[in-house]
């Protein structure tokens, strides 16, 4: 439990009510997620200190594997909820945005290749469920990252050499990706415009969601505004954000700002030193 994971965990659990207190709109729903999010991270805590790691990986696989078909069940029996805005055709499952759910499909792929090995036909067919979910979302960030993820795996599982470079160089691929991700958020919000494939630099004018969410950010920069308060506080200055952005939102588009905005620059900073050394850790 004094292992470095551990410990910015704990720092992360001490981070989440300090920035309840600047919490735009603290709603009951927020302090229930924060209360919720640090009881799921002391439980995984004490599952993974009494079993092990994969084991625990095993759970979460399961848990992941049971939203997933509660999503089908939502998108075929229940589509006025199931599909976004009713009559989009973009699939949201059990979540509440068409994005949602292609990034929970990304994360459920990735989990369900990391158990190919030790449980083959339920990860497998996970995976095929996961792949379909995020396909069926519709959201291009999430098929992609889900592509080239599966690609990669099979790739270095045939060429060793691959896997072994990848395996290396785990913690400055994800710095990488980072920073690529950064750089794109910079050079949108910047006004620099490129061109590719008939896509520019504003990514649908999320640019301006971007560069408002941002801003807003810096009301509360180190502690952030509450876990889960995206939303609240977009409501409750629904016309400033009308003004600024031109449509009401449901999230920023970006997880590492959203992380930003409800955690501030401290807990964001932890949850990135966090994810390197779970990334460095890894077998």
């Amino acid at each position: 439990l004094l292992s470095p994971p551990c410990i910015l965990l704990a720092f992360i659990l001490i981070a989440l009510p300090f920035s309840l207190a600047n919490a735009i709109d603290l709603k009951e729903s927020t302090i229930r997620v924060t209360i919720l999010v640090i009881a799921s991270i002391i439980s995984l805590l004490i599952y993974v200190k009494s079993h092990s790691a994969t084991n625990g990986l095993q759970y979460i696989h399961n848990v992941f594997i049971a939203i997933n078909l509660s999503s089908v069940i939502m998108i075929f029996l229940v589509p006025s909820y199931g599909i976004s805005y009713g009559d989009t055709g973009n699939w949201q499952g059990v979540f509440n945005h068409k994005n949602q759910l292609g990034a929970f499909s990304s994360i459920s792929a990735c989990i369900s290749i990391t158990l190919l090995k030790s449980h083959p036909k339920i990860s497998l067919a996970n995976l095929a469920l996961a792949i379909f979910l995020a396909i069926g979302s519709q959201s291009y960030s999430s098929i992609g990252t889900t592509i080239f993820v599966v690609a990669l795996f099979f790739i270095s599982s045939h060429l060793k050499f691959i896997g072994s470079l990848v395996y290396k160089l785990r913690v400055p691929i994800l710095l990488l990706s980072l920073t690529l991700s950064f750089t794109i958020i910079y050079l949108s919000i910047s006004g620099a415009t490129y061109s590719v494939f008939g896509k520019d630099t504003s990514f649908t004018e999320r640019n301006l969601i971007w560069q408002y969410s941002l801003a807003k950010s810096m009301d509360s920069l180190f502690f952030g505004h509450g876990i889960s308060s995206f939303l609240a506080s977009n409501q409750k200055n629904s016309s400033e954000l009308f003004n600024a952005v031109g449509q009401e939102l449901l999230s920023a588009h970006n997880g590492f700002i959203t992380s930003l905005f409800e955690l501030g620059l401290i807990g964001f900073t932890f949850f990135i030193c966090w994810l390197c050394f779970i990334i460095k850790s890894l077998p």
